[in-house]
């Protein structure tokens, strides 16, 4: 939009018709992305039936807001940049990305159903309405799959619940063998504390007791007065516990993938609902900005020269 402004602005005519001031303000009042777009691409037009199309979609929505409805238009991330990464066959977003991707597709079909729910009062809307799609079944896969904090759930898929179980199962054990070995060793100890040490389980172990206990060493601390060991009977254990979380994450991916693949079924879709979402945040933005300017239509005299559409 800045190189339209400032042509703008650089123009007499319309600085003394207040418009640089007029597109300010009106960017003031977008609430998405989308609807920037829109304001960045306006343009002057001569067609007097678009302008009368554009009128009439301004005047339709400041009837809804003068209807005191709350129209469903909040900040809504930019998922652009997600759908345009889904382009290649084998790609795939991650949960917080995808979670991303569910938020927009509920702010589409929530506007989309509010706006075709008043379709007698604004029937020039409700051509962008229609063309808005929600796809709540996607909704519903990443819902059963994502909880709200971006965690793949238990119950996402068999197998994944199948490790999930296992792990718990490993870890508690690894616990209780610990908890053995620190009171065997606790003469040889600087603590009771079992440290994590490249994601593996450590007893620090004074220098001097080292060969009083049976199991790798991981390093020392930075005096060298201790040194950390993983006991050898929690090898097994730890070894198994790293398995199962490589194949966790090989699950997970799995999980990501068919959700983004149900997303990229429908991206070229999903352009064109945000395409128009974002419309209806332009004309809403323009509706906003006539109500609190308390402006009217103008009337369109019968041999119209060039109009900018507000």
């Amino acid at each position: 939009m800045e190189k339209r402004i400032h042509q703008i602005n650089s123009d007499d005519n319309y600085v003394q018709l207040e418009l640089p001031a007029l597109l300010h303000k009106l960017s003031e009042l977008l609430c998405t992305p989308y609807g920037f777009t829109h304001l960045e691409n306006i343009t002057f037009i001569k067609n007097r039936q678009q302008v009368e199309k554009q009128l009439n979609e301004v005047t339709e929505m400041v009837g809804l807001i003068q209807g005191q409805h709350r129209i469903p238009l909040g900040e809504t991330a930019d998922i652009r940049h997600l759908l345009d990464k889904l382009q290649p066959e084998n790609s795939f977003l991650e949960t917080g990305e995808i979670l991303q991707v569910k938020n927009a597709l509920q702010a589409f079909g929530e506007l989309s159903r509010f706006i075709k729910t008043q379709r007698s009062s604004c029937p020039n809307l409700c051509i962008y309405a229609d063309r808005i799609h929600g796809h709540h079944p996607i909704v519903r896969e990443i819902e059963g799959a994502i909880d709200p904090q971006g965690e793949i759930r238990e119950d996402a898929s068999p197998e994944l619940r199948r490790i999930r179980r296992e792990l718990y199962h490993a870890e508690r054990e690894k616990k209780m063998v610990l908890l053995r070995i620190i009171k065997r060793y606790a003469e040889f100890s600087q603590d009771d504390i079992v440290t994590l040490r490249d994601g593996r389980m450590v007893l620090g172990i004074q220098q001097h007791y080292v060969n009083q206990v049976n199991g790798i060493v991981h390093g020392t601390s930075g005096s060298g007065a201790t040194v950390f060991i993983e006991p050898m009977e929690t090898l097994r254990i730890s070894n198994e516990i790293q398995n199962l979380k490589i194949e966790e994450r090989k699950e997970i991916i799995r999980i990501l993938q068919f959700l983004s693949g149900l997303i990229r079924e429908v991206r070229e879709d999903l352009f064109f609902s945000l395409e128009n979402f974002g419309r209806l945040d332009f004309i809403h933005a323009k509706a906003r900005l006539a109500v609190e300017m308390q402006a009217a239509a103008p009337q369109i005299s019968a041999a119209p020269r060039t109009f900018i559409p507000w």
